[in-house]
């Protein structure tokens, strides 16, 4: 071994004392010629000293090692990689070797190499991209920075192309056989910035020499990653960051605006369980002038009733009140109807956000709301509820609600309605039952009373008149007291009738009545005679009365007849009276009878319930109404003893009653019967509105019918046996009695056909019930 290091040491001896070796600074040894760009010394032998600024670099079958000195010159030396086995930066070295190229970069391929001493490395010049991209810096030792554009790989190496702002990438090098000894540059993505160290070089081997620029680097550890790309953009992050953020204010204020909503349905439905205690029409315009427009945060809430004498819509509510809108004249300016007009007219709802700029406004509200209000099916007028402070739009879920606020204000003025003119008929019945007797008595009495007269003053002269004084005075007191029994008799005994003999009576009274008013008069009565029980001058009278009242409603321009129908449906007589009308309602032009035997419809309605009738107003066509006359038919004639009606027993309230019957004629007979007795009754269809309506309402009494669509009475009474004092099932006559359906006692049997005493005396039974129930 001794002897080889010998051998080699004086081999470089004679290498460095032969002739044509110079010794040159590397500035000079790196030296181009101007016009073919090659090294000027190619060729030649030098001895060169300068200092290692990087770690060697594997390029296949060699390596490479840059070098500085002191005066700035730089040179790549370029050998194989045993040679540089021990090279490590900072040493400096003394170098022999061969001035050749490498593309346009000259590199001094070595022979001999001695480390003469070991100091700091020089650091790497900081360099932008395009600076690089130049002749005149191929060789040095730089450091740059720069953005990931791309990357890959090809059969040398690993590269990664470099931007820095600047058109054209830098092409970043590692060899294959420099990535097979550890990491390589696949851990790096687009958009990664990074910052490299390494030497910059070229792969262009024909001149001239002015592109393919690349920098080498010895390893992955010269690749120094800055800043890591996102695996979203900023940008795309931001976006939904402000997405969510305005995702979620919009829950937000939906929440909010739903919470609202629900706060203003509940106020709507608490207005609705406040306004069944008004008693008077007064306390309803004082509720909806205050309370309601504070308890639906508005502005002001109108109330217009339809005055059929005049055709038009008068406001209620505001003080003064408006001007009353007629409904069949246009506007002045050429437009059409006003709004309310339209909403009653086309008995539909009507939004009108922001009326300020709308033609069918009648105010400069910025939020209107017009509804129509019905009573069951009767159209009594239009409510408006106006906001003016700003513009506000009405959900549909108030808008349910709000319709269902505005037929429960007509609902309170139709039972007002009725219970002014029951009132108003009570009293005129009594005055004219009263007059009619005192009328009756004095004329009766006075034909006695002025012979009574007459033989007083002839008993100034004769003094033998005493019995015709007594005689008289005899007949007198039978005269009253034959009134004393028809007053009686007022009160008594119910007799059988046949109802198409009254009838045919009835007709025959109006002929004359018929012949002026030119009215065609057709009859279709029931083949078999029709009994029913009942007072035979009082229903000829109801008869007569609502016979005259249709032939008034009677319109000459549409059918000018009347028809006149009986027939018998479920134990129960029925007559029609068919005529034509543009409106079918309950008001009916007064009837005129110089013997003052007129009654109105709400008189005859009421006798017609005290015999457990009813009469309803229908639609039977386009300008075709019809008048449906029903009264319990008579199957077996009752007995004198067993005629007189029970009378029932009142409670000390307004009871409320939901009756959940599918059939609408006995759920209208059922309503009728239990109005007329001074309840609440509330008809309803399914078994969900009923429960609704438990949660919402006090619920003293259910009338429930054996068969309800979708469910079964059993399951129902199951769920509401402890919400409501007393159940009433209404069967068809064929089920058990009620102690075999209710074991325990807890509900009623009321089968249908329904008659009026059986009601009366259920009725009785219910009162006492909830009665109880509220004691205990």
């Amino acid at each position: 071994m001794a002897i080889r290091a010998l051998s080699l040491f004086l081999l470089l001896l004679l290498a460095s004392l032969a002739p044509g070796q110079v010794s040159l600074s590397l500035r000079e040894a790196s030296a181009r010629n101007p016009s073919t760009l090659l090294p000027r010394h190619e060729g030649s032998s030098m001895i060169l000293r300068g200092t290692v600024t990087l770690k060697p670099i594997l390029l296949g079958d060699y390596s490479q090692v840059p070098i500085r000195d002191s005066e700035g010159g730089r040179l790549m030396l370029e050998a194989p990689d045993f040679m540089f086995e021990h090279v490590a930066p900072g040493d400096e070295l003394q170098v022999r070797g061969v001035i050749t190229h490498r593309g346009g970069l000259p590199v001094l391929r070595m022979v001999e190499l001695t480390t003469l001493n070991h100091t700091n490395p020089p650091p790497p010049y900081s360099r932008r991209i395009h600076q690089l991209q130049s002749i005149s810096e191929l060789g040095i030792t730089a450091m740059i920075d720069g953005r990931v554009v791309a990357l890959g790989e090809d059969s040398g190496g690993e590269y990664l192309l470099l931007d820095d702002g600047q058109p054209v990438p830098y092409p970043v090098y590692l060899s294959r056989a420099a990535s097979r000894f550890g990491i390589g540059l696949g851990r790096y993505h687009v958009g990664d910035r990074v910052r490299v160290v390494g030497a910059a070089s070229q792969a262009n081997t024909q001149p001239p020499f002015e592109a393919k620029f690349r920098m080498i680097i010895p390893d992955a550890a010269a690749v120094v990653l800055l800043d890591r790309e996102w695996l979203v953009s900023p940008q795309v992050v931001l976006a939904a960051v402000l997405s969510f953020g305005s995702f979620l204010v919009l829950v937000l204020l939906r929440g909010r605006q739903r919470q609202a909503a629900r706060r203003a349905i509940r106020r709507i439905h608490g207005l609705c369980e406040e306004l069944l205690t008004i008693s008077a029409f007064e306390d309803l315009v004082r509720k909806l002038r205050n309370p309601v427009p504070r308890a639906l945060e508005v502005t002001s809430v109108e109330l217009y009733r339809f005055d059929r004498q005049t055709q038009s819509l008068c406001g209620c509510v505001a003080d003064p009140a408006p001007e009353p809108i007629p409904l069949s004249s246009p506007r002045e300016d050429g437009h059409s109807l006003p709004s309310i007009a339209l909403c009653f007219r086309n008995r539909t709802p009507l939004r009108i956000p922001g009326s300020s700029n709308s033609l069918l406004s009648r105010t400069n509200a910025g939020g209107v709301i017009l509804l129509p209000m019905f009573a069951r099916e009767e159209l009594v007028g239009v409510l408006e509820i106006a906001h003016t402070d700003r513009p506000r739009r009405f959900s549909m879920e108030e808008l349910v609600a709000l319709q269902h606020l505005a037929n429960q204000v007509a609902m309170v003025m139709k039972l007002l309605e009725l219970q002014a003119r029951k009132e108003q008929m009570m009293r005129g019945q009594r005055l004219a039952a009263t007059g009619q007797i005192i009328s009756g008595v004095a004329a009766e009495l006075k034909e006695p009373l002025e012979a009574i007269l007459i033989l007083a003053h002839k008993l100034l002269d004769q003094g033998g008149e005493a019995r015709a004084i007594l005689n008289e005075s005899l007949r007198a007191s039978a005269i009253l007291s034959r009134y004393s029994q028809i007053i009686r008799q007022d009160e008594g005994d119910a007799a059988p009738l046949e109802l198409n003999a009254i009838l045919h009576k009835v007709i025959d009274s109006c002929r004359k009545d018929f012949s002026h008013s030119e009215i065609a008069v057709t009859t279709s009565l029931w083949g078999e005679p029709l009994w029913i029980v009942g007072s035979a001058r009082q229903i000829e009278h109801v008869l007569r009365n609502l016979v005259l009242l249709a032939a008034r409603a009677a319109r000459p321009s549409l059918d000018h007849s009347l028809r006149l129908e009986s027939t018998l449906q479920q134990r129960r007589a029925l007559i029609t009276i068919r005529y034509g009308a543009l409106l079918c309602d309950e008001n009916f032009p007064a009837v005129s009878n110089s013997e003052n035997e007129s009654l109105g419809f709400t008189v005859c309605r009421g006798i017609l319930h005290s015999l457990g009738g009813d009469v309803r107003i229908l639609h039977a066509g386009e300008n075709a109404c019809r008048m449906e006359i029903d009264l319990p038919a008579a199957f077996h004639l009752p007995s004198t003893e067993n005629a007189a009606r029970e009378k029932p027993a009142h409670a000390s309230r307004t009871l409320t009653a939901v009756i959940l019957e599918p059939d609408l004629a006995s759920q209208r007979r059922l309503v009728s019967f239990w109005t007329s007795r001074g309840h609440r009754a509330v008809p309803i269809h399914t078994e969900a509105e009923a429960l609704e309506l438990f949660r919402r309402l006090r619920i003293d009494i259910i009338f429930c019918a054996v068969r309800l669509p979708g469910s079964n009475w059993v399951d129902f009474f199951d769920r509401v046996r402890d919400q409501v004092p007393a159940f009433v099932l209404l069967t068809d006559g064929v089920d058990s009695d009620a102690s075999t359906l209710f074991p325990q006692g807890e509900g009623f049997l009321l089968r249908k056909p329904m008659e009026a005493g059986e009601m009366d005396r259920l009725l009785e039974r219910l009162e006492q019930r909830v009665e109880s129930t509220a004691i205990a």
